[in-house]
């Protein structure tokens, strides 16, 4: 929606999975991360036109095996590739994104179309759980690691800048808000332990998408609307080994159950999904979802009336001084000020 060139190729949008919006900022140049791929993938990195027509030449599967080879602990970081600003001045070529997305979109340099945007509740919070897990089987190692290395592993799981004064600040800060300063442990109150998870869905995917989604609502006049799905199904793309039962609450994609058929998914974790069949408890929230999807699409309005699916509520558009969303989950219900307190605070950290 921010990339000149996407005018007048679609109608309405439907964003899900995150936002470029994040804590750190669309890179210029990115060229380590490539040299690091294509040392990976057998290219050579002696030229860059050379080193480009061998990654051209790849297929994606090989590029998707590479990823683990970017991370440096315990999972993390999630995000590896940032957007990319490319040059504007380039002869014969123009830019797909000629500066950072949010600068853009203060500038109200976006496509103005109807757009719904959303997450879920509990989206990233597994990448904590195998720590956790480690830490249940008597191996403590994850929470003595984050302990002693805080100022080093924040910003690694949390995603924003590394090594510098400000980077300090802002751990201070998440270690002050969400664990009141003290040790994190297997033996700590449940509520640390949440708060950890709050902290990873909190850092990667709710601040830069509500900021996306309230950047976007002040500067465009086209409708916005936000949601955040809390609906915890049978099934989850991540599951503890003893029960099988999902183990990072929400997860982030679990909603994709409802809206495609994904025995298999993304994250290589075979057969998360299920094919569901009309008895299945599953099949309201397919029929929920897709509805909402399909008549967004075809008449704009986000919810299709319908007093059984969605008990006659009407979503509000977010607006700056009218800051609705939508609760999707055991009740359908319109909320308002989505997290305000939290948001506050990742505001004044990355004003």
């Amino acid at each position: 929606m921010v990339s000149p060139l996407s005018r007048g190729l679609f109608h309405r949008a439907i964003a899900m999975s995150g936002s470029s919006t994040t804590p750190i900022p669309p890179q210029r140049e990115q060229i380590q991360v490539a040299k690091k791929h294509a040392k990976l993938m057998g290219c050579t990195t002696d030229t860059r036109p050379e080193m480009f027509e061998c990654l051209k030449e790849k297929p994606a599967e090989e590029f998707g095996k590479t990823v683990r080879s970017f991370l440096e602990w315990n999972g993390n970081p999630t995000l590896v590739w940032y957007p990319a600003v490319e040059p504007v001045n380039v002869p014969g070529v123009e830019a797909f994104l000629p500066d950072e997305p949010e600068k853009l979109m203060r500038q109200g340099q976006i496509y103005h179309v109807p757009l719904i945007i959303g997450v879920t509740r509990d989206e990233f919070s597994f990448m904590a759980t195998s720590g956790i897990w480690s830490a249940m089987q008597g191996n403590d190692s994850y929470f003595q690691e984050l302990n002693d290395n805080w100022y080093e592993l924040a910003p690694i799981c949390f995603g924003y800048e590394r090594h510098t004064d400000r980077s300090k600040y802002i751990s201070d800060e998440l270690r002050k808000y969400y664990f009141n300063d003290e040790p994190l442990s297997l033996n700590n109150s449940g509520s640390l332990r949440k708060n950890l998870f709050q902290l990873y869905a909190n850092a990667l995917v709710h601040f830069p998408v509500y900021r996306a989604a309230s950047l976007i609502s002040q500067f465009s006049p086209a409708p916005v609307y936000f949601y955040e799905f809390t609906q915890l199904g049978r099934y989850s793309i991540q599951k503890w080994p003893d029960t099988g039962k999902p183990k990072g609450g929400v997860a982030h994609g679990d909603d994709l159950q409802y809206i495609f058929n994904i025995e298999s998914d993304a994250y290589n974790f075979p057969k998360s999904f299920p094919f569901y069949n009309g008895n299945d408890s599953e099949v309201v929230w397919i029929n929920r979802w897709t509805s909402i999807w399909s008549n967004f699409a075809e008449v704009g309005a986000p919810l299709p009336k319908n007093p059984v699916l969605f008990d006659d509520v009407i979503w509000e558009r977010l607006q700056p001084n009218n800051k609705k969303y939508l609760n999707l989950g055991e009740e359908i219900s319109l909320q308002t000020d989505f997290e305000e307190e939290t948001m506050r605070l990742w505001d004044k950290l990355f004003p």
